[in-house]
């Protein structure tokens, strides 16, 4: 079994919805966004296989849990929410489906060296 890293990252920008509900979205900054697809340890599904003697169990385990530090939102009254603590699972995930896509490039002949800018962080 591989064990995963303890991981964490704190959301620096973003726009939270505005309307009396009891659900909050938080649509997060592109630097955020790409700080967290950056890290290969966050918000990645990890598939384990168990085998008994008579069945097989294919378990997926995501590791994306949800904490609050300070006000995360206050009640119609102004009474702020209970933090979540220590964490809550994520129940539901959408893995990022897009391919990125170049979206600047540039060649110096004299270096010998071609630059490439992406529309989202990318691996080596």
């Amino acid at each position: 079994d591989s064990v995963v890293p303890t991981t964490s990252f704190h959301l620096t920008a973003g726009t939270v919805s505005a309307t009396d509900s009891t659900i909050i979205a938080i649509t997060l900054s592109v630097n955020d966004t790409n700080a967290i697809k950056a890290n290969r340890y966050l918000a990645r599904p990890t598939t384990f296989t168990f085998q008994t003697t008579q069945t097989q169990t294919l378990v997926v385990s995501l590791n994306c849990r949800l904490t609050t530090a300070g006000v995360l939102a206050l009640d119609t009254a102004g009474n702020p929410a209970n933090p979540v603590s220590p964490s809550l699972n994520v129940t539901t995930y959408f893995p990022d489906t897009t391919s990125p896509s170049i979206t600047y490039a540039f060649l110096d002949l004299a270096l010998g060296q071609l630059t490439l800018s992406f529309s989202e962080v990318v691996s080596e």
